[in-house]
């Protein structure tokens, strides 16, 4: 079977119907690729935040045969679609199609692919990858089994969890739980929150940029069900205690934006208020909750379901030398053998090195970030 190859620029130009149409086909029925950032609502968003957006696809005379958008740079340096925003990532492909990573990159002429979540474990060079493991909670259609089940493996977490609803009702005359909270005074708070989360940690403001808000704008204007987000919040006597922003596709809902007052820390409000979000869910008719990788700590008590994803850095196999991968191996190792104090600040320069160069699209933007992680770290 010939497979054309092909590469959309597609930014201001918007994405193509039929495009669009057939990427549905392929994704839909598919289990693995529930999350909505394989939507192709979700690239048609980011996209017309930011122009550097290729959507590559294969194609054969009948049908589409896969496709994979990605911010690729002049250098070769490919990440997925919405970057730091998105946690999952890969090539979308039609269930018979023999088509992965490793050709991609080939074809297109891919140096490195970083990912925050490839959805195979399985890749060649992938040294430079690590496999974590994602968290998920499927609720099948019934709240009340999958909290038995729940409660009986974590009994304390859950006798905690009701404990502190009692107390947060006791202690405040009004609490206020929204499943679908649309006033935008809510999600401003959320933001200022987020920010200054990320203040107070020395974390990059992924929230900063101006393409970052305009894709939340657009994605706010969603109403259809293959992408739209839900607005979570929890309110004591007025005021916002906990909140997450959440994006949904189909019966999917996944966990993206999360902060919650520290005022109000000894009462575990983020953790109330997943609670409340999973009660809920069935009432909309949604079915999984993916809460993703990383905190297992505290996941664990709402996940049921554990898949294996590669994060980290994916260098090609071309012809000659891939200086990419001379200055990750050179990096890695450096970080290997350093003492251990050494090794954390090279560490923490490279994930926040990462976080700069793929959300800041401009070098003034990515400068003035460098500048700042030097103060922080001072």
């Amino acid at each position: 079977m010939d497979m054309k190859h092909k590469t959309l620029s597609i930014g201001k130009k918007g994405l193509p119907d039929d495009i669009a149409l057939a990427m549905n086909a392929i994704r839909d029925g598919q289990d693995i690729f529930r999350s909505p950032f394989f939507s192709s609502e979700f690239t048609r968003v980011v996209a017309a935040a930011r122009d550097d957006v290729s959507l590559f696809v294969g194609e054969t005379a009948s049908s589409l045969e896969y496709y994979c958008p990605l911010h690729v740079t002049r250098s070769g340096t490919a990440r997925g679609i919405g970057c730091s925003f998105s946690d999952r990532n890969g090539i979308v492909t039609a269930p018979q199609a023999d088509f992965d990573l490793v050709d991609l990159c080939q074809v297109q002429n891919i140096q490195q692919f970083i990912s925050n979540g490839y959805i195979s474990e399985i890749l060649p060079n992938a040294h430079h990858f690590k496999t974590m493991y994602n968290n998920e909670t499927h609720l099948d259609g019934n709240y009340a089994h999958f909290y038995e089940t729940q409660r009986k493996r974590h009994p304390s977490h859950f006798k905690r969890l009701r404990r502190l609803r009692r107390k947060l009702d006791k202690d405040f005359s009004d609490v206020e739980f929204r499943f679908d909270d649309k006033r935008d005074a809510t999600f401003e708070a959320l933001m200022t929150m987020k920010r200054e989360q990320y203040l107070r940690s020395g974390k990059h403001d992924v929230l900063r940029p101006d393409w970052v808000q305009r894709m939340f704008s657009e994605l706010r204007n969603l109403s259809n069900d293959r992408l739209r987000l839900r607005l979570s919040s929890l309110f004591v006597d007025g005021k916002l205690v906990a909140a997450e922003l959440n994006m949904q596709s189909e019966e999917t809902l996944h966990g993206w934006i999360v902060a919650f007052d520290t005022e109000y820390g000894k009462y575990s409000p983020g953790n109330l208020l997943t609670q409340f979000i999973l009660e809920n869910m069935t009432s909309f008719d949604l079915d999984y909750y993916d809460s993703g990788i990383d905190g297992d700590h505290y996941k664990k008590y709402i996940t049921n379901v554990r898949t294996p994803l590669a994060v980290g850095t994916f260098y090609a196999n071309h012809k000659g030398v891939n200086p990419k991968r001379i200055l990750g191996s050179a990096w890695k190792l450096t970080e290997n053998t350093m003492p251990r104090p050494m090794a954390h600040i090279l560490q923490r320069s490279r994930r926040r090195s990462e976080q700069i160069l793929a959300t800041e699209i401009d070098n003034i933007s990515r400068l003035r970030g460098y500048f700042h992680a030097l103060n922080v770290e001072i």
